[in-house]
């Protein structure tokens, strides 16, 4: 049987095609192979140009009448390509509707969004310059390469009102009963040409300018659905009524929102309760009814019946009552009433130990300030709390420790509480609100995993695209890691030893036939169906 071969000359730059004839040699009892040059390839069409035989009519200038014979065509355009993982990917995808509510907002880029946020998980230390080589070996859905240029203008197109309405989508496929974890991070920037980037408390002590963002997470789905981008100076406790004016337009009901004790304020409880919302919050030590409610434990708390060995700790609950109060402009009052509350208290020793190592070591630091004359600003509440200062000209500065304020102190070593308008038993309070880090190892796996803990964009809509793109990615990141610890793979891969393993699965394509998928192994095909999807097969 006759193949094409191709064979570029060095010297001239220029390909050939040879008819390659197998047969058998019965002498040195081996296949062998005939080769005959047939033609040249074109450049640009790549079609094969027959070679002209020297002496020959259409050599001399002479038309050749004869009807030439036909030799082998080459079958064109035949590819292949890895498709273990992003196949994978496009299962999740049509899964979680992802898929569906991208093709129904952005019905023009979906593809390319899809392609763009497959490339960020499985290239996750390589920029977007490197796209191009990526697609060039993979089967993606946009199925063609976005050069740095185009990129630019995916992220330009993505407009507020198109990710909006993926919002709305993807919160209604939520589980309506479980809490949705919100939290905050600060993405450093090195751009000052961005509205929103500022200098404010960056989380991870970077001293550039920064953006913040929030983000909600379902507990139960282990999925990101929501997120909002914020100036860099804004506070955490001053975005909660953003959001719940987010959630209203977004037209999510039933929500029930855990919060760490950065969102605290009397003003966004009443907010919550206005707008008929479920909450589990940590309340800090130092608000008034909580002192009084840890003033009243303090001593009867460490019994046998308080202590739960599976976390070592003791809890107790106190249904008590929340002061709400809300103006009325229209009857130009104040509305005040009761609302119920539980406040669940905690001790852990083990937590004890900790703070007092803590606080030891901040009085330390404050000290020193005080006694050297290099004083923080921030830091004026703390030095009057805590200690006494006088200044003569002789002896310098004295520093003397306020003891009835460090007793006061150290009274709350170990304790901690959360409040909350639903969950009565202390012990699902405390599992809800521990699940909450999984909104802090989504913000590590946007930043280190994505690639996105400083922002080199020029311009804010080419941010908030980015944003949306990363986002989309995000949500896939997530399903992989919430499978992965589900089926204990974590204790045989990490997700990048996961990834590899997948895309080695490799796929061919021919024109006029299905696509043909290479088979998988035993190791790979466990791998999906801990995924929840199935293996890929070849089409018929």
């Amino acid at each position: 049987m006759a193949a094409i071969v191709y064979q570029t000359s060095k010297q001239t730059g220029i390909t050939y095609a040879y008819e390659s004839l197998s047969y058998w040699d019965k002498d040195k009892r081996q296949s062998r192979a005939k080769r005959k040059c047939i033609g040249r390839v074109d450049p640009e069409t790549k079609e094969i140009i027959p070679t002209r035989k020297r002496g020959s009519a259409g050599h001399s200038g002479h038309h050749d009448n004869k009807v030439r014979k036909r030799g082998p065509v080459p079958i064109e355009n035949v590819s292949r390509s890895f498709y273990g993982a992003t196949y994978l990917f496009d299962a999740i995808g049509e899964k979680l509707g992802i898929t569906a509510d991208l093709k129904k907002c952005f019905p023009d880029t979906y593809k390319q969004i899809l392609s763009t946020a497959y490339y960020l998980i499985m290239e996750d230390k390589n920029p977007l310059s490197r796209f191009p080589k990526w697609a060039a070996t993979h089967q993606h859905p946009y199925g063609k390469s976005i050069p740095s240029q185009r990129s630019s203008e995916l992220f330009a197109s993505i407009s507020e009102d198109a990710r909006n309405r993926f919002f709305r989508l993807q919160g209604n496929r939520r589980i309506e009963k479980e809490y949705w974890a919100y939290d905050t991070t600060s993405i450093s920037s090195y751009s000052r040409c961005l509205k929103q980037v500022r200098y404010g408390m960056n989380k991870d002590h970077d001293p550039l300018p920064q953006i913040n963002l929030a983000m909600l997470f379902g507990e139960e789905s282990n999925l990101p659905f929501y997120y909002r981008k914020l100036a860099g100076n804004i506070p955490d406790v001053k975005t909660v009524r953003n959001l719940l004016a987010d959630m209203d337009f977004l037209g999510y009901d039933k929500i029930k929102l855990v919060m760490d004790r950065g969102f605290y304020s009397e003003a966004n409880i009443n907010d919550l309760y206005y707008n008929h919302l479920k909450f589990l919050i940590a309340a800090k030590k130092s608000l008034m009814f909580v002192k009084a409610g840890l003033d009243n434990v303090r001593d009867s708390i460490r019994t046998w019946t308080n202590y739960h060995q599976k976390h070592d700790l003791y809890a107790v609950t106190a249904k008590t009552d929340w002061d709400y109060s809300r103006e009325r402009p229209y009857k130009c009052d104040i509305l005040k009433e009761k609302r119920r509350m539980y406040m669940h208290i905690y001790f852990n020793s083990e937590r004890a130990l900790e703070d007092e190592k803590n606080f030891n070591a901040l009085l330390c630091r404050l000290q020193e300030e005080l006694e050297s004359g290099t004083t923080h600003p921030e830091h004026d509440r703390l030095y009057a709390k805590y200690f006494d200062t006088t200044t003569t000209p002789v002896r310098g500065t004295k520093v003397i420790a306020r003891e009835d304020a460090l007793a006061q102190a150290r009274k709350n070593y170990g304790f901690f509480v959360l409040l909350t308008n639903e969950v009565r038993e202390p012990i699902v309070a405390l599992e809800i609100y521990r699940n909450k880090d999984l909104v802090e190892k989504a913000f590590g796996n946007l930043k280190e995993r994505l690639n996105f803990n400083r922002t080199a964009v020029s311009s804010d809509q080419s941010l908030d695209g980015k944003l949306f793109v990363e986002f989309i990615a995000l949500i896939f990141l997530s399903y992989l890691k919430k499978k992965m610890q589900d089926g204990n793979l974590f204790k045989k891969h990490t997700m990048h030893e996961l990834l590899d393993e997948m895309d080695i699965i490799e796929c061919f394509e021919y024109p006029g036939y299905d696509l043909r998928v290479r088979e998988a192994t035993k190791k790979q095909i466990e791998i999906y169906e801990a995924m929840g999807i199935a293996p890929p097969t070849s089409l018929h």
